[in-house]
């Protein structure tokens, strides 16, 4: 027989890490136990936000900027680990990919 709990810890708003509206475009990736997210920030969908939460590191929320995200539809993400031997010290990455379909006549 199995039998659930519930632990109690301290809950957060949950903001960034999932959207208001599932239909909307959205996209996370752990990483060494972080979680990276590209979502909407507001119920509205009006402000979109990357962040980064969980993990030994503040949490960070990408400024946003309406030329770096214009609309965006997060579509998926992916990470890229530093090159191994590099000598130019490149860091690890995470990539967030959007779409935007603008139909013309």
């Amino acid at each position: 027989m199995l039998t659930f709990t519930l632990e109690h810890e301290d809950f957060d708003d949950r903001k960034g890490k999932c959207p208001y509206d599932p239909a909307k475009g959205h996209t996370g990736l752990l990483v060494d136990g972080e979680l990276y997210s590209a979502t909407l920030n507001n119920f509205l969908g009006t402000q979109p936000v990357i962040l980064r939460n969980m993990g030994p590191y503040h949490p960070m929320k990408a400024e946003y900027k309406a030329l770096w995200l214009n609309r965006p539809h997060f579509i998926a993400s992916a990470y890229v680990p530093e090159s191994v031997g590099s000598i130019t010290g490149d860091d690890n990455k995470v990539y967030f990919f959007s779409e935007r379909v603008v139909e013309y006549d």
